[in-house]
């Protein structure tokens, strides 16, 4: 039944277009050849190029992210090789394990062989905040704004659990104010042998080393970037950047669960485009997500689209340039072929050329 009746529907277009007149022949004609494939034609390749830009803009931003990444985790790792000056320094650790013969003895190593170090640490590395070290021994004399009591450091069990020979930790949280994320290396010091705990060292970097990465970030979109930061149980450490209404809670939790440590995603979201970048941050061991408008990120191939939009238009031109003059060609001839028709009769049939 149903062949039966789209053949029914063929049959009867085309007994209307054989119907119509010449004019209205062409002028079909020119929809059906020319605009409707022309218009569908356009819009394919219109997506393809909005997909294949699309693409080479987030990759391209992926790799830019992570030659930020690459560059604030040397600074990371360059804070973490500060251990081996304090270790390694055995006047520091005859003076924390409570091995000194006298005070002025004390003073004098304190001066010459423990205050030294701190002033080399902040000279090489200004993005260095702060250095306490503190101690177990009880019994050893603290020095303001160097040695103090472990009963000064917060979240000690975590940090000693966090903490082992010859491995540390970053701890990393919300200023009290919410605008900055402080973020604070640990390590513990052993005796020489490596078999008694003597104190914690905490390494405090100043807020720059992660605003700069985060600045950095933002620069690519002038600043339409969301940026989050995530811990192992895809829990939100800190958010900056632009805000995006359009992404509700349960939206960001899918977001959020983006399995691979690295990488790059698109999703729509209320018809629109959602770009993800994703980069794991190695020596913290959180995740960054950085999530952008796809309409923001459409203007910045505004050229390529254009050009895009030119070839198009052009195309579109010849084609009916093209169909312009074939019919013209083609309805001449007809109309001469009928004049010259009109023109003889049964007894004078003339070869029409």
């Amino acid at each position: 039944m149903k062949k039966v009746g789209d053949a029914a529907l063929f049959h009867k277009i085309f007994h209307n277009l054989n119907k119509m007149g010449l004019q209205k022949k062409m002028i079909a004609g020119y929809i059906m050849i020319i605009l409707i494939p022309s218009a569908v034609l356009g819009i394919l390749i219109y997506k393809r190029f909005y997909d294949i830009m699309m693409n080479e803009y987030v990759n391209q931003k992926q790799q830019i992210i992570y030659q930020y990444n690459v560059g604030m985790e040397k600074d990371l790792s360059r804070i973490q090789d500060i251990y081996s000056l304090f270790q390694y320094n055995t006047k520091l650790t005859d003076y924390l394990d409570g091995d000194y013969i006298s005070d002025m003895q004390n003073i004098y190593d304190f001066s010459k062989y423990i205050k030294q170090v701190n002033g080399y640490v902040y000279s090489s590395m200004p993005f260095i905040k702060n250095i306490n070290i503190y101690k177990n021994n009880e019994d050893v004399m603290s020095i303001p704004s160097i040695i103090s009591s472990m009963d000064k450091l917060d979240n000690v069990k975590v940090i000693q659990n966090k903490t082992t020979v010859g491995k540390g930790a970053w701890i990393c949280q919300q200023t009290s104010n919410g605008n900055a994320l402080d973020i604070r290396y640990y390590m513990k010091i052993y005796n020489s042998d490596f078999d008694k705990e003597l104190g914690i060292l905490e390494v405090i970097p100043n807020s720059e080393i992660m605003s700069n990465y985060f600045n950095n970030i933002k620069s690519i979109s002038d600043g339409n970037d969301e940026i989050y930061l995530l811990d192992n149980n895809n829990n939100v450490l800190y958010k900056t950047g632009k805000n995006m209404v359009s992404i509700n809670e349960k939206t960001l939790d899918k977001l959020f669960s983006y399995k691979k440590d690295s990488g790059y995603f698109q999703i729509k979201i209320n018809n629109r485009k959602i770009i993800g970048n994703v980069i794991y941050i190695k020596e913290l061991n959180i995740k960054t997500i950085v999530l952008e408008d796809g309409t923001n990120a459409f203007k910045y191939f505004k050229v390529k689209k254009s050009t895009v939009l030119l070839y198009l238009i052009t195309l579109f031109f010849v084609l009916s340039t093209i169909y312009y003059f074939i019919a013209t060609n083609i309805t001449s001839r007809i109309v001469k072929l009928a004049k010259h028709m009109r023109n003889i009769d049964e007894k004078n049939i003339s070869l029409y050329t």
